[in-house]
């Protein structure tokens, strides 16, 4: 149904970014507002936990494929070869989390990613455009924001993880 043909057209997109690494912006208008407007965002992460749970790796490099819109937020974590780790897609509207994990390890560390999911979501849908920002025990930090204005180099610092994203590409 339309659901699948939704997921194809994602996957599709995810795998023509990973392929070419593409700033681009049909919409000047949705420039305007959120630090990240809706769109898809090619992302490569860095990730060290500080207290993982046993068997979830201390620290692991991962590609991310992030899609928002007005209805929802479907991220996709895959191996540094492309394998698909994890899917969740959130319903905005309801805030049900739909959660798919496709390898053991990153299942048992389901909520280090759901803790990681809100952070990330916070940062989606932050209107705060200052390259410093707190929110909770959670610091963010922006930097070298390309001609649109997104951020090229995110680090995020918890007491739980520490994080570093590289933008690859978008197309908004």
């Amino acid at each position: 149904g339309k659901n699948r043909m939704n997921k194809l057209q994602f996957l599709f997109a995810a795998f023509l970014m990973a392929a070419c690494s593409t700033r681009t912006v049909k919409n000047a208008a949705s420039l305007q507002g959120r630090l990240f407007p809706n769109g898809i965002y090619r992302h490569q992460v860095h990730v060290r936990t500080i207290d993982a749970p046993a068997g979830v790796p201390q620290e692991m490099d991962l590609h991310g494929v992030v899609s928002t819109s007005d209805s929802e937020i479907k991220v996709v974590g895959l191996s540094p070869i492309g394998f698909t780790l994890f899917r969740l897609t959130e319903n905005r509207a309801t805030g049900q989390v739909q959660k798919e994990f496709f390898v053991d390890a990153v299942k048992k560390g389901e909520p280090f990613v759901m803790k990681f999911y809100g952070v990330l979501k916070e940062m989606l849908l932050t209107t705060d455009r200052s390259p410093h920002q707190v929110s909770g025990n959670t610091t963010f930090d922006f930097e070298n924001p390309d001609d649109h204005q997104i951020p090229q180099k995110i680090r995020i610092d918890n007491p739980r993880f520490k994080i570093e994203v590289d933008v690859t590409g978008y197309e908004i």
